[in-house]
C-alpha cells in the first residue's frame, strides 16, 4: 500500500532531482521477415515494425502518467540486418536467408551454437538455457592464491566441451580468501554448477618485497598528543613467488 510520505518522496525526486526513466525498448525480432525477393523483405520489415510498434510511444506515456516518472525515450531493437539480408556468398538467394538456412545453425558465422546460441523449436536462433548445457568444465584456473589476495582472472568455463567463455566473479561461489587452506570454487552458470579446487596459502616473510598504501587514512590532521586513527586505510603487499 503506497503511503502519502512516498508520494511526497517520488514528487521531490521528479522535480528537484529530475528523477526519470531514461530508456524503454522495444524488441522486434525480423529473421521471420527474410525471403529471396529484396522488395518484398523490405515490405514485410516495414509492415511489422509499424504494426507492432505502432502503439509505443503512446504506451510509455501512458505508464509515465500512471507512475508519475517521466519516460525520455521510447525506441526498439530489431535483429541485426546483416542476419536478415545476409551478404555470405554461399547462398544462393541473392544475398537472402532461406527459411531452410534460417534453420541451419551453419548459416550464422560467428555464432557460438551449443553454447550460447541453439536454434529454437520454432526454427530461428534463441538463447541456451539450462536444460541445453549438458557439461561445464573448468581450464586456466589459478593455481593458488595468498591470503588477502584476488586472483585476476578466474579461469575459463568450457560449456558442452566447445564453447569456452570468461569466468567472471558473479558466477563464483565459495571463495574465501581470508585464512589459509583449500576452497571449493564453485562456478554457477544459467543454472547449471562445476567446481575446481583453489589452495590458499600464507605467504613467506622472504616472498614479501614491500607494502603500497592504495588508500589513506579518512583522517589525515591532528593535534600535537592525539592518536593517530587508522580507519579507512587500505595497502597491499607486493610479492616474488
Amino acid at each position: 500500500m503506497i503511503n502519502i510520505m512516498e508520494v511526497t518522496e517520488t514528487n521531490k525526486m521528479v522535480e528537484k532531482e529530475n528523477l526519470d526513466v531514461r530508456t524503454i525498448t522495444m524488441g522486434i525480432n525480423l529473421l521471420d521477415c527474410a525471403g529471396p525477393d529484396l522488395a518484398e523483405v523490405n515490405e514485410k520489415i516495414y509492415n511489422k515494425i509499424t504494426t507492432l510498434a505502432k502503439d509505443l510511444v503512446s504506451t510509455g506515456e501512458e505508464i509515465a502518467k500512471e507512475f508519475g516518472v517521466p519516460i525520455v525515450n521510447k525506441r526498439i531493437s530489431i535483429t541485426p540486418i546483416s542476419l536478415v539480408g545476409s551478404s555470405d556468398e554461399e547462398l544462393t538467394t541473392g544475398g537472402l536467408l532461406t527459411d531452410t538456412q534460417l534453420k541451419d545453425a551453419a548459416s550464422y558465422k560467428g555464432w557460438s551454437f551449443d553454447g550460447d546460441w541453439k536454434i529454437s523449436d520454432d526454427g530461428i536462433p534463441a538463447r541456451t538455457d539450462s536444460s541445453d548445457i549438458t557439461s561445464l568444465s573448468v581450464k586456466n584456473a589459478p593455481a593458488s592464491c595468498y591470503i588477502g589476495e584476488i586472483p585476476w582472472n578466474f579461469g575459463t568455463l568450457v560449456i558442452n566441451n566447445k564453447t569456452e567463455i570468461s569466468i567472471t566473479r558473479d558466477m563464483i561461489r565459495g571463495f574465501d580468501n581470508s585464512m589459509e587452506g583449500t576452497n571449493t570454487i564453485s562456478i554457477i552458470y544459467k543454472g547449471k554448477q562445476t567446481t575446481f579446487s583453489l589452495p590458499i596459502c600464507k605467504p613467506e616473510a622472504a616472498q614479501i618485497t614491500h607494502f603500497e598504501i592504495s588508500r589513506k587514512p579518512s583522517r589525515l590532521t591532528y593535534s600535537v598528543g592525539e592518536k593517530f586513527d587508522p580507519s579507512g586505510t587500505s595497502f597491499y603487499a607486493v610479492m616474488q613467488r
